[in-house]
């Protein structure tokens, strides 16, 4: 499955951070950004964000969240309007990001930045207050899949 693929990679990049090398310079600088490329797939939701997420927030829990929303746009694509999926999207990013902040303040949680950072040495617990942004893409194919999918739709169960 391509989106559980794309989510082990995302794992991996979060987990190679080097929190020494972040650390000793205290701050992140455009040269720390990385590219990378994927093949994706039909209805796949591609989460792209800063490191205030991913610092809070473990990958697993952003699938999840996505996994929910995903649901309730498969549930409601019968005469869903796109507004209404714009609003789903929105409060997709919304909860994203608000994890985040709702982790970042609490000085007990056993967060992905204070895990790395106990593996490098230091002694630090709870969230890491930063800034977070939240960018999301639903993958779509072309018309002709739709029009498949509704084709399927109009066949008689066997």
């Amino acid at each position: 499955d391509e989106g559980s693929a794309v989510a082990k990679e995302a794992r991996r990049l979060v987990d190679e951070d080097d929190f020494a090398d972040l650390s000793s310079v205290g701050f992140d600088t455009p040269a720390d950004a990385r590219e990378d490329s994927h093949m994706l797939a039909h209805n796949e939701v591609v989460v792209a964000a800063t490191d205030g997420l991913f610092d809070n927030v473990r990958v697993e829990e952003v699938e999840r969240l996505a996994e929910r929303f995903m649901q309730a746009i498969n549930s409601k694509k019968q005469g869903a309007k796109s507004s209404h999926t714009a609003d789903l999207f929105g409060g997709l990013a919304y909860s994203v990001a608000a994890q985040a902040v709702a982790n970042y303040i609490q000085n007990d949680l056993r967060s992905p930045f204070a895990e790395r950072a106990k593996l490098a040495g230091y002694n630090f617990s709870g969230g890491k207050p930063d800034d977070v942004t939240v960018m999301l893409a639903w993958v779509r194919e072309t018309a002709r899949v739709h029009a498949e999918e509704q084709i399927r739709e109009m066949q008689p169960k066997l």
